[in-house]
């Protein structure tokens, strides 16, 4: 009898031991097969049963929320579980729907801007992109017809003010994007007033595009002409030296008093 006592303890003894074994399981070998889910299967087994366990949650949240609610207003009607799954499930469905149309004119208003990652998606990093010869002869020719008509415009203020350039950008009264860069980012040009219409004799610059533009800037002259020139031959024909800063009107008088 004591025999059969003891064996009975040893077994019960054992039964924790037998169950730690199920819960760490340990690879097999020897040629034993095993079965194994792929880290790409494991991810969406865990994804469902977290919004699965969300999804129960927040059901149980409005059976218990409503439920005593109906304590205190009688006219309420019971909620059975199932009736708070549906309720949820339509409540979900409902925010999926709002944030699928916020995401779309997400996308509307910042085209191509955004990339997926994983399961969001996030602005794209700036590509620096090859600038191709047919490139760069295409933005030329853009920056010389925005001067072409900023020259327009110019002589058009002369006729009307007695032969005469407007003082400063500002006295010009021009649309500021008149004097912007193209491509530039607002970067206005470099202007130098006070000067009037003149012949080829005495053609001074009158417009020049900053330094940020390019090796090889476009300069706007008093006759009406325009060159594309160089650092070295720019800084030739600029009263200041080749400096992008425009002389002013004080050191102009000046040296006319002289």
């Amino acid at each position: 009898m004591r025999h059969r006592l003891l064996s009975a303890v040893r077994s019960i003894r054992l039964i924790p031991s037998i169950g730690l074994l199920h819960l760490s399981p340990t690879p097999l070998y020897a040629g034993m097969p095993t079965v194994n889910l792929t880290e790409y299967g494991v991810y969406r087994i865990s994804t469902f049963s977290f919004f699965l366990a969300g999804y129960l949650g927040a059901t149980f949240v409005i059976y218990k929320v409503w439920n005593s609610l109906q304590q205190d207003y009688e006219r309420l009607p019971r909620l059975t579980f199932k009736s708070a799954l549906l309720a949820t499930a339509i409540w979900g469905a409902m925010f999926v729907l709002v944030l699928t149309m916020i995401s779309g004119a997400r996308e509307l208003m910042t085209p191509g801007a955004w990339e997926r990652n994983g399961a969001v998606y996030k602005l794209k990093e700036p590509t620096i992109e090859e600038i191709t010869p047919a490139d760069e002869e295409a933005a030329r020719i853009e920056r010389r017809q925005k001067l072409e008509r900023l020259q327009g415009q110019l002589w058009v203020y002369a006729l009307q003010h007695e032969g005469k350039f407007p003082q400063s950008i500002e006295e010009s009264d021009f649309p500021s994007e008149a004097w912007t860069v193209p491509r530039q980012f607002e970067i206005q040009y470099v202007y130098y007033g006070g000067l009037q219409p003149g012949g080829q004799s005495a053609a001074k610059p009158l417009v020049v595009e900053p330094g940020i533009v390019d090796s090889s800037r476009y300069v706007m002259f008093t006759d009406g002409s325009m060159a594309l020139l160089d650092g070295q031959e720019l800084q030739k024909l600029l009263p200041d030296s080749g400096s992008d800063q425009p002389e002013s009107s004080d050191q102009s008088e000046n040296s006319s008093d002289e």
